[in-house]
């Protein structure tokens, strides 16, 4: 298991890109998109070898917009990339973990998945799928 982003809920993408490109100079920025599946648009920050990933809800009514109504804007989750993403979110289940969103395609068609944990202080994690390396002929 190894760190792999920082998501970050924000009521608009553009509000921030342009200071956090200016403080911490990252070496890669997505274009923001729409993540049809989870109803948000996101975009990543390649800081250092980790991302933050600020991610604006594409929707009036989706998990994000209620995240920003009840605690504003800020930290949502920690990602973790792990060979196996069932494995992973079995295991924290078992640790008193409620998946919140069951292993579905994401990012970079990754599998990814979500739980809460409340003994944590952070409480969403995310479990994201190695990356897969393209083979060149």
């Amino acid at each position: 298991m190894k760190f792999h982003h920082v998501g970050i809920a924000v009521k608009k993408i553009a509000n921030y890109t342009n200071t956090v490109q200016t403080i911490f100079s990252p070496t890669e920025t997505t274009i923001p998109f729409h993540n049809k599946i989870q109803r948000v648009k996101v975009c990543f920050f390649n800081i250092g070898g980790f991302y933050i990933e600020l991610i604006e809800p594409a929707e009036s009514q989706t998990p994000i917009t209620s995240f920003l109504e009840k605690k504003g804007e800020g930290i949502h989750h920690l990602a973790f990339e792990v060979p196996d993403v069932h494995k992973a979110t079995v295991e924290l289940e078992k640790f008193g973990g409620k998946i919140i969103s069951p292993p579905s395609i994401g990012f970079e068609k990754r599998l990814i998945s979500f739980v809460y944990v409340d003994s944590l202080p952070f409480k969403i994690v995310e479990f994201v799928s190695e990356k897969k390396l393209r083979r060149t002929k």
